[in-house]
């Protein structure tokens, strides 16, 4: 019930970086930086975020206790993604987190689990191929590494994609049904919610795209 796209996360931070003095970032402090990173990570910060790629943000599932999601990132190579995700279990052991292998990956992912005090589900991370995946929810996990089906085959999303105009690229997409769900709740306990809910309950869907026409670029954004 909600997505949203992004390209090239490791060339966005490489610029960041390149560009801190602009941020006021002074060049010692990011080289004190860059030596905790190693440090705590095995890597250095460019090894970490160069092999990154496109990816994705996502959220499933209905219900406090069904609602799962996370990240998927693209890397350059199935060992860079394993090694990212190496690096995470080494910084979650250091810290002392609860860490535990992942269930039901397969030999064909590494990966671990995080327990969280009190939550229903964990929080997975895996590298499968050249796909990191960081996600809540077994569910979740098992859906971003293999997914038996994809937002291309439903129903809610296609129409969304007519009203924008199939010929823009979807960068994001939210359907308000399961947010409604968990304003429900949230509405119980606090009456600002209440107030805002009866107009987001008049919201069937947002969808934003882009598209490229004759070397200018437009965006757009379309509320069902």
């Amino acid at each position: 019930w909600f997505a949203a796209g992004f390209s090239e996360l490791g060339e966005a931070i490489g610029s960041f970086f390149r560009q801190a003095e602009d941020f006021g970032l002074a060049g010692v402090k990011v080289e004190q930086a860059e030596r905790e990173f190693r440090s705590n990570y095995g890597l250095s910060l460019e090894e970490f975020y160069a092999p990154l790629g496109d990816g994705a943000l996502f959220a499933s599932g209905r219900g406090v206790f069904g609602t799962g999601g996370g990240l998927v990132v693209e890397a350059e190579t199935r060992d860079a993604a394993a090694e990212v995700v190496a690096s995470l279990r080494r910084q979650s052991v250091r810290t002392g987190e609860s860490v535990r292998p992942l269930d039901g990956g397969g030999s064909q992912v590494e990966g671990f689990s995080l327990v969280i005090p009190d939550a229903p589900g964990t929080i997975n991370f895996a590298a499968r191929e050249d796909r990191i995946v960081i996600a809540y929810g077994d569910d979740a996990a098992a859906s971003a590494l293999e997914p038996e089906d994809t937002l291309r085959s439903n129903e809610e999303f296609a129409a969304a994609t007519r009203a924008l105009g199939e010929e823009f690229d979807v960068a994001l997409y939210l359907d308000f049904g399961p947010v409604s769900d968990l304003l429900d709740l949230a509405a119980a306990a606090d009456p600002s919610v209440q107030e805002a809910q009866r107009y987001l309950e008049a919201i069937d869907f947002v969808i934003a795209g882009s598209v490229s026409e004759g070397g200018r670029d437009r965006q757009r954004i379309f509320l069902g």
